[in-house]
């Protein structure tokens, strides 16, 4: 696992939503598909509506075929 990648999961509890959003984003960005099981309960549970979207994004974007995926218009990078 990259170094990298523990310090930005961690930040899917801060307690800034925006923070939590952008965390998910990154995560769906950069392709880390071995946190999808945390982006899932992120999306189940998280108390704040944004956050929970962009991580279902998050989620569908690490399950997606890459040679398929593609930015659609409801992608949280585009608001």
């Amino acid at each position: 696992m990259e170094d990298w990648i523990p310090a930005l999961v961690e930040h899917l509890d801060h307690p800034t939503p925006v923070v939590r959003r952008n965390v998910c984003k990154a995560l769906g960005h950069l392709e880390v598909t071995i946190v999808v099981n945390q982006l899932s309960l992120v999306a189940d549970s998280d108390p704040d509506d944004g956050v929970q979207e962009t991580a279902s994004w998050a989620v569908g974007q690490l399950r997606t075929d890459p040679a398929t995926a593609r930015c659609s218009s409801f992608c949280p990078c585009r608001s």
